[in-house]
């Protein structure tokens, strides 16, 4: 089990100081892997046994035994140095004055995998496969993700439904659902408190969880599953790029844990659309 998944199993059960050690940690695995345990306590502004005794809270023997966890997850990531993709002068020529968006989208995609464990995305779509009923829950920029998401599901499961974070309605679909159902939040800054006291109220009926968002976010002590995408643009709007892949690698990886039952449902779907007139057969 990889340091990641054993910092989302505590973090409930952390004590503040030690909460802000691993939001650090999530946030900056790469550097806590050269840091020493005072250099650590410093940057994140606790002492240096409370980094020892979070060390050893989330399955660790300590300190040293979590930073060679964190080195093991660096060189078996980057041991092909595939974690950069810089611009070429070409690259740079062919984007334009445009070319800084393209470097960050690639920069925000970077970090999903940086900050997202194999582990969680596994247990997060063995969820979204087993749920009786899904409701999706976006406001705002995440809504286009959000439909994504229902859409593919849909196809697939034709149980899931797409329910505005401010809607009136979000209550009277919690209160109907049971510990056999799956709600998904997908949230960027701004978040709403309508969504969060939602997602708490959910996690008070027992309902499955699984949040996609920023990694500082509300709802992240109170989901299962706390999927961390990175929306950072220097235009009037979030990214959507890393949360379309965060949601295109959890549609992958539904496929190969059913793969022959999807592709019939697929060919199912494709044979209706062709009777109805809905698509049309390629000659």
């Amino acid at each position: 089990m990889s340091v990641f998944i054993k910092i989302q199993d505590h973090l409930e059960k952390l004590s503040n100081a030690k909460k802000k050690v691993a939001y650090y940690i999530l946030e900056n695995w790469e550097e806590v892997a050269l840091l020493s345990a005072s250099e650590l306590s410093r940057e994140v502004g606790v002492s240096e046994s409370v980094i020892v005794r979070f060390s050893q809270d989330i399955g660790f023997k300590g300190y040293p035994d979590l930073q060679s966890d964190l080195k093991k997850v660096i060189k078996s990531r980057f041991a092909h140095k595939q974690q950069e993709v810089p611009l070429t002068e070409e690259g740079m020529q062919n984007t334009g004055e445009l070319g800084h968006l393209y470097q960050q989208a690639v920069n925000n995609i970077q970090q999903i995998f940086k900050l997202n464990s194999d582990e969680t995305l596994q247990l997060s779509a063995r969820s979204i496969h087993l749920a009786r009923k899904i409701v999706i829950m976006a406001r705002r920029n995440s809504l286009g993700p959000a439909k994504i998401l229902q859409v593919h599901l849909n196809e697939v499961y034709g149980n899931v439904i797409l329910i505005g974070g401010e809607n009136d309605e979000v209550f009277d679909y919690l209160r109907n659902m049971t510990k056999e159902d799956l709600l998904i939040t997908i949230s960027v800054p701004s978040y709403s408190k309508r969504m969060v006291h939602a997602v708490q109220f959910a996690k008070e009926q027992g309902i499955k969880q699984i949040c996609i968002s920023n990694a500082n976010n509300p709802f992240r002590e109170i989901v299962h599953f706390n999927l961390i995408t990175s929306i950072i643009s220097d235009i009037f709007t979030n990214s959507n790029v890393a949360t379309v892949l965060l949601i295109e690698i959890l549609l992958g990886k539904i496929f190969e844990m059913n793969k022959v039952k999807v592709l019939k449902l697929l060919e199912d779907i494709e044979k209706v659309n062709q009777r109805f007139g809905i698509s049309e057969a390629e000659q």
